[in-house]
């Protein structure tokens, strides 16, 4: 049961990295539109984030449902269960991949360079 618990406060530091990271990413790319138009634009940057949430919702629910139907959830086809870790890590890395393409350099020295 003690190891229950050092795992799940493992888990907690990147679980809480996946709710922090993204609103801050959103929070700096509308003050940089802010900045290069002039007009504040927060509402509709969060609304495209949370259609964006929902849609990956929707299909990650797809997905799952999918492995589990075609491929089994059950003790003698269990494939479907084993194939569901390997998928989610799969889209876990082209999220990261396409993570790692976010200028953050540029975005947070061109907010330094011009004031507020």
């Amino acid at each position: 049961q003690a190891f229950g618990y050092v795992l799940m406060a493992l888990f907690g530091i990147p679980v809480s990295t996946i709710f922090v990271v993204p609103d801050a990413i959103v929070a700096a790319v509308s003050d940089l539109e802010e900045r290069l138009s002039g007009q504040r634009r927060e509402a509709m940057y969060f609304g495209a984030q949370g259609f964006v949430l929902k849609l990956a919702l929707g299909l990650s629910t797809v997905i799952t449902g999918g492995l589990l139907d075609y491929f089994g959830k059950t003790v003698e086809k269990p494939l479907g269960i084993q194939l569901t870790g390997p998928v989610a890590a799969l889209f876990t890395i082209i999220g990261a991949v396409i993570f790692f393409y976010y200028p953050e350099r540029e975005v947070v020295s061109y907010e330094r360079k011009t004031p507020a």
